[in-house]
């Protein structure tokens, strides 16, 4: 059953409070899932992202010196590459061809180096998968790839607070806590 425009329009606002976690990147995830038609176009879309996030946590999960942060990195990539394997399966039943993964994403990586630059780039694409995620849950027509994109949302939210906490920020901000 296919959520209610009111009540998308709903979810969407109640999203404030995901921008604490990762700051502007959360509506550009957003503004590309909402620009997405159909279930097809929203999996696409975040597969892609997802694809993003693998590229980036490839580049610069080696900058990560301080501890613990090292021990993130590889299990955070193995998260993004199951989730993009997992939406592209989606698209199958949906009849829609895959888009094509393993592209580079050099635009993703800061061209700094060091390990502040790397935090910074693997938080901004947390926010992006998280804005997109948000986005889709209210977008998708379809209950079983809500759930599934549901689960992932919880595993991107995690990683964003690590981040956070990385980048000198509250894990978790106090709005999250106490309501925008």
């Amino acid at each position: 059953m296919e959520a209610r425009p009111g009540r998308r329009e709903a979810l969407l606002r109640g999203g404030a409070v995901l921008a604490a976690l990762a700051a502007g990147h959360v509506a550009e995830g957003a503004d590309r899932v909402l620009a997405a038609g159909d279930d097809a176009a929203l999996l696409t879309t975040l597969a892609l992202l997802e694809d993003t996030a693998v590229y980036v946590y490839t580049a610069v999960a080696p900058r990560l010196v301080r501890a613990p942060l090292p021990g993130f990195g590889q299990p955070f990539l193995v998260h993004h590459r199951q989730h993009r394997d997992l939406l592209l399966r989606a698209l199958r039943p949906l009849r829609a061809s895959p888009p094509p993964t393993g592209q580079a994403h050099p635009d993703a990586v800061p061209a700094a180096s060091g390990e502040d630059a790397a935090v910074a780039a693997l938080l901004a694409v947390e926010g992006r998968l998280l804005g997109a995620q948000y986005a889709a849950l209210a977008a998708l027509g379809d209950q079983s790839l809500r759930v599934q994109v549901a689960s992932m949302f919880g595993v991107e939210a995690r990683h964003a607070t690590v981040w956070r906490s990385a980048s000198g920020q509250d894990p978790v901000p106090a709005s999250f806590v106490t309501g925008p």
